[in-house]
């Protein structure tokens, strides 16, 4: 025969919660806690309840998947450095993943910065020619390999880019800029090469430094 159990507990305060047999709460809690009641038998686990006490919702914060990640190395870094961009010229950087590799890449987050005023967009699938080679940095020093993926960059005068798909833009009055997508940018491995890219353009009559940098993880 199946048997029911309770348990109530509070994460967070000075002292516990009473329920009756209907569920309700008999007494109150003092400051910011998070309880729940937690219903199981003996065939079967059951959250029967989560609720909050705060003035403002419930949000949970979880970044062990992404220390988890980076200690499998599987997280990479990318970046320009910094470089002096020409009056109105244009710092691109190109993130490739090769066709067949059966891997996924999410983007966690985007650094850019400079001294003054930039416009900086992202593209789907856009390419230039040439450029510097960049090689993804690991997050895990202790790990040996490397990512599939090939990184370049090319600052010039002329806008380099060919194709692709516009899928952010912004104007920066100058300083730092940190995009946390948190890997809402996903990228699978297709039967054709794949491109991340982004472009940083010097809206000035000067000579401005810049540098663009971003992290993803590969799985």
């Amino acid at each position: 025969m199946a048997k029911l159990y309770r348990f109530n507990t509070c994460f967070i305060g000075l002292y516990g919660v009473a329920f009756d047999q209907s569920g309700a709460i008999q007494s109150g809690l003092i400051g910011t806690r998070i309880c729940f009641q937690l219903y199981w038998s003996n065939m079967k686990l059951m959250n029967n309840l989560v609720f909050n006490k705060a003035n403002h919702p419930l949000f949970v914060l979880n970044n062990q998947a992404y220390t988890n990640a980076a200690q499998n190395g599987q997280i990479y870094d990318v970046t320009t450095g910094e470089l002096d961009v020409v009056a109105n010229g244009f710092l691109s950087i190109q993130l490739t993943i090769p066709a067949n590799q059966q891997k996924t890449i999410y983007i966690l987050r985007l650094l850019g910065g400079s001294t003054v005023n930039t416009a900086l967009d992202l593209f789907r699938d856009a390419t230039f020619t040439g450029g510097t080679s960049i090689t993804p940095v690991n997050n895990n020093w202790a790990f040996s390999g490397g990512s599939v993926c090939t990184a370049k960059y090319l600052n010039q005068l002329t806008d380099p880019i060919t194709g692709g798909t516009l899928l952010l833009a912004m104007v920066q009055a100058g300083g730092g800029i940190l995009i946390p997508f948190d890997g809402r940018i996903v990228i699978p491995s297709s039967s054709t090469d794949r491109t991340f890219y982004l472009r940083l353009k010097n809206k000035t009559n000067q000579v401005n430094t810049c540098a663009i940098s971003f992290a993803y993880w590969e799985l």
